[in-house]
């Protein structure tokens, strides 16, 4: 009975940090964490613009304004009609793939393709018009100051910054009425007095973000997370932000 006692003593501060390690993983292997998530991000965009349907506005190319049957508004709303707009809008809807692979034990690096499934506004007319661009690509790196998630370690946030290709098109409603002063161009007579139009806010191709949020372990070897990021696009200029929820799994 002695020894059992003496034997219980001497492996028990053993056993404990056996415990330890086991809920906290090594550097080793927290540094070859790669992940692979399916995720949806949400778009929104800070639109802001004066006459937004005005013909020159609409030739400078960052709106476009459609009417009901999807041809590209091309009259002459009056000056009270056609005013400054501002404020958030939903924009585009995406389904993301991403491969995420830990550098250490804090810092990851991260490629996102991805396709969009809804909010990809029409073509406007003329020469230098271009089709809305479906796909997003990105690259990525995060910090996460507590390590990669693990079973029974609870929540893990991180920071991140990528940079990417991807267009963003946001949408809102407008009514107008047709400026009588004004001549109806020849290829567009059957503007009526007053019409609704959709209104699109282009922005892109090119963007850099940066946000952060949270990730855990959602069994042995899934992951799950959740991100908010600030987006800035060019050349087309805009400014929105974007919300990102995913399942991943540990390869």
């Amino acid at each position: 009975m002695r020894s059992i006692v003496l034997l219980t003593v001497v492996l028990a501060p053993a056993l404990a940090h056996a415990a330890e390690d086991d809920a906290r993983p090594s550097e080793e292997t927290s540094s070859r964490r790669r992940w692979a998530f399916i995720s949806l991000r949400q778009d929104f965009a800070w639109i802001e613009g004066d006459r937004v349907c005005s013909p020159e506005v609409q030739r400078a190319g960052d709106f476009s304004c459609f009417r009901a049957n999807g041809t590209q508004y091309l009259g002459t709303p009056r000056p009270e009609d056609a005013a400054r707009a501002a404020g958030v809008s939903a924009a585009t809807t995406r389904l993301l793939a991403t491969y995420q692979h830990f550098l250490g034990t804090r810092w990851a690096v991260a490629a996102t393709a991805g396709v969009v499934l809804r909010g990809g506004g029409p073509r406007a007319v003329g020469s230098a018009a271009r089709a809305f661009l479906p796909f997003h690509l990105e690259g990525q790196i995060s910090w996460w100051p507590s390590g990669a998630p693990a079973r029974g370690r609870g929540l893990a946030p991180f920071a991140l910054a990528g940079v990417g290709v991807a267009q963003i098109d946001s949408r809102f409603t407008l009514a107008v009425r047709e400026d009588p002063s004004a001549p109806p161009p020849p290829s567009q007579l059957d503007n009526p007095e007053r019409q609704s139009l959709d209104v699109y806010k282009k922005a892109g191709t090119g963007f850099g973000a940066i946000g952060g949020g949270l990730a855990g372990a959602a069994g042995r070897s899934s992951i799950w997370r959740v991100a908010v990021e600030a987006t800035a696009s060019f050349p087309a200029f805009g400014l929105g932000a974007a919300l990102e929820a995913g399942l991943g799994f540990d390869l």
